[in-house]
């Protein structure tokens, strides 16, 4: 019964660590987006400010 109790939380442990590092991953993946989409964005505004002055 110990060992199966000592198993369990050693799951429990890697699990966490692999969600933690899912969680980081993802996080850094969610603010690299973000990034990507203002700078596309900052893009477009420059365009249409710069078609409006041409115009």
């Amino acid at each position: 019964r110990k060992h199966k109790d000592r198993l369990i939380r050693l799951i429990e442990r890697k699990g966490c660590f692999v969600f933690l590092r899912l969680h980081k991953i993802s996080r850094l993946f969610l603010r690299l987006t973000i990034n990507y989409i203002a700078r596309g964005l900052k893009d477009a505004v420059a365009v249409l400010e710069q078609n409006h002055q041409g115009g």
